[in-house]
């Protein structure tokens, strides 16, 4: 995608460079591109679009596996951070498997995967969610809703599905009806919750002793409901995703998520490159940064000042020059120069995110809610309805409860999001499941 000529100055200037079309990127350069002010360069060392956001094919999921397995990265023992195998794989062509080779049968739909980097949910009633449809951006991503959440229960060893609105707080047969009227006054609570400074208990004592929940409920909503990721969470942040979650069911359909398809953040990130560049803005992807420098410039009282830079890709001879340049760390490591800086927000975590990424040739079986009788139009006592196979699901497994290696437990929630083929990520009858969790390190 390239930019008509500038005629204010040479084409081969521009008032901005990007480097890395990441989700944050790409809304960045849709934005810049808008003003006929500005000339914006985008580029990417890889070939697709979305960066550390990107969705890829199988192939493309292997080779960046790989990358990241032979860069020399690895934990405290030695392991790598990343890396890919196929150790279940059955089937004629299960001898031609092994740990770093893409079985045939799979290479030939390699085309029909769509697998995120960054997997998420899209609150339907969100600002990110505005921002789409006011770009128009929104007419380049498609959504599915969200269809069940369930919570593991470690006592009764099973899957609890989890309540995603009051409607199906009132059609339950799983709670009492003592449990429905403190869960409805929790959640009318929560609607109208103001944060305070002062409300620094854990989320959890403050639903065990303000509002007296049984243990299952409790975990429903912190997990469940509230996707909190600790038991030692706080009440203000739990609760402000609390109010996210009310007001977003119903906005779309009786969930309060959307799914993005083709993937996720990636595609959406490509949605506003598309924008950017029918605003003008120039794009080169799959070209490596041979050399990004700044460029040192005379200023207007004689004084040195660095205000262009200059970038050189490699297979092209051409040398580009930008008065910004803003990029994700790990590419722009090269720029040289005083006005080299990292955001003032960018800090150390002692925490980091732990990712997995599975395709199986069958569905989770996610259970349905059970309903009272008088939500059916016949039976007596609980129904369940019909288990058929989910398109999309979220799965979270609550601190403690999964058994790790040498006795120890899963410290933070776990989920694991499930998507479908009317997801359009994977072929059909294939199911691709995200697990992501937080680990110490």
């Amino acid at each position: 995608m390239e930019s008509s000529t500038n005629e204010d100055g040479p084409s081969s200037h521009y008032s901005h460079l990007l480097v890395g079309t990441s989700l944050t990127l790409s809304t960045l350069s849709a934005a810049l591109s808008q003003s006929s002010k500005n000339r914006v360069l985008h580029i990417d060392p890889a070939e697709y679009y979305g960066s550390y956001n990107a969705s890829l094919t199988l192939s493309q999921l292997v080779t960046e596996l790989q990358r990241r397995s032979h860069s020399g990265k690895a934990d405290a023992e030695g392991t790598p951070l990343a890396g890919i195998t196929f150790p279940y794989f059955a089937g004629p062509d299960a001898a031609e498997a092994s740990s770093s080779h893409t079985p045939a049968c799979l290479e030939t739909l390699d085309r029909h995967y769509s697998i995120s980097l960054s997997p998420a949910l899209q609150p339907a009633a969100s600002p990110s969610l505005d921002v789409l449809v006011r770009s128009q951006v929104a007419r380049y991503a498609t959504f599915r809703l969200l269809q069940r959440t369930a919570v593991w229960d470690t006592q009764q060893g099973m899957l609890k599905t989890v309540p995603a609105s009051k409607e199906d707080v009132f059609k339950s047969g799983e709670l009492s009806l003592i449990e429905k009227r403190k869960l409805m006054k929790f959640l009318q609570f929560a609607a109208t919750y103001s944060s305070s400074s002062t409300d620094e208990m854990p989320f959890k004592t403050f639903l065990e002793t303000k509002f007296t929940l049984p243990p299952h409920l409790v975990t429903a909503i912190m997990y469940g409901i509230a996707l909190g990721s600790s038991e030692t969470e706080a009440i203000n942040a739990a609760m402000e995703r609390l109010k996210v979650h009310l007001t977003s069911v119903g906005r779309y359909g009786n969930s309060a998520y959307l799914v993005p398809q083709y993937g996720g953040a990636g595609e959406i990130a490509q949605g506003y490159c598309r924008a950017a560049a029918v605003h003008g803005a120039t794009f080169i992807l799959g070209k490596e940064i041979e050399k990004l420098t700044a460029e040192q410039l005379e200023g207007p009282s004689g004084e040195t000042d660095v205000s262009r830079y200059q970038l050189k890709l490699k297979d092209i001879d051409e040398i580009f020059t930008a008065d910004y340049v803003i990029g994700e760390d790990d590419l722009v490591h090269s720029m040289k120069g005083p006005q080299a800086t990292t955001p003032q927000s960018a800090s150390t975590s002692d925490t980091q995110l732990l990712q997995g990424i599975l395709v199986l040739d069958r569905s989770v079986r996610i259970p349905a809610p059970a309903v009272t009788s008088s939500a059916t139009s016949s039976g007596e006592g609980e129904m369940r309805k019909e288990e058929e196979p989910l398109e999309t699901g979220l799965i979270v497994f609550p601190p403690g409860s999964l058994s790790l290696q040498d006795g120890a437990y899963n410290e933070a929630a776990t989920t694991a999001l499930v998507l479908g083929e009317g997801t359009f990520c994977c072929p059909k009858g294939q199911y691709v499941v995200h697990l992501t969790t937080e680990i110490r390190g």
